[in-house]
């Protein structure tokens, strides 16, 4: 029903995209590669700070010039993840969490078991319970820190 909203007659809820910006610690490239292979995406934008141009009165530094400045991964269906390498410290994790919700409960294993390599398991993939329990849900948090909800549909 909500599909059909037009919002300011300017565009319909179906259009608007919200997508996941991720902040790394220097492996923003090395994550995003990763990230494709997993989800079978490719990385359509990656700059880096090096390639700005440079302030004579205030140097990056050849360390942060190679780090990323902005980088985008398209995903196979369409959607997409934003990232970069932080120029501040970061805490590992962060109070959002990325849902991967996955079409068969295989793909949901499949994903779960890829990302959880060198990570931590937070709650096993497992059934649902009731009402929703025709599918399987787990939580993660993957090597380079980031909270993960993967789901899928039981077959």
């Amino acid at each position: 029903m909500w599909k059909n909203i037009i919002v300011n007659n300017i565009q319909t809820k179906e259009s608007i995209l919200i997508s996941p910006y991720l902040s790394f610690s220097g492996n923003c490239e090395e994550a995003f590669t990763w990230y494709a292979n997993i989800f079978g995406g490719k990385i359509t934008h990656l700059s880096r700070y090096g390639d700005i141009p440079a302030d004579p009165d205030n140097p990056l530094g050849e360390e942060i010039n190679r780090q990323v400045m902005h980088a985008e991964l398209e995903l196979a269906d369409g959607g997409k993840i934003s990232g970069a390498d932080s120029l501040t410290p970061l805490a590992s994790g962060s109070t959002v969490a990325l849902h991967a919700s996955l079409p068969l409960e295989s793909d949901a294993e499949e994903t779960f078991k890829a990302l959880s390599n060198e990570g931590t398991v937070i709650a096993p993939l497992t059934t649902n319970p009731p009402p929703d329990d025709t599918g399987v849900s787990g939580a993660l948090v993957d090597r380079y820190g980031f909270t993960w909800i993967i789901s899928g549909i039981k077959e």
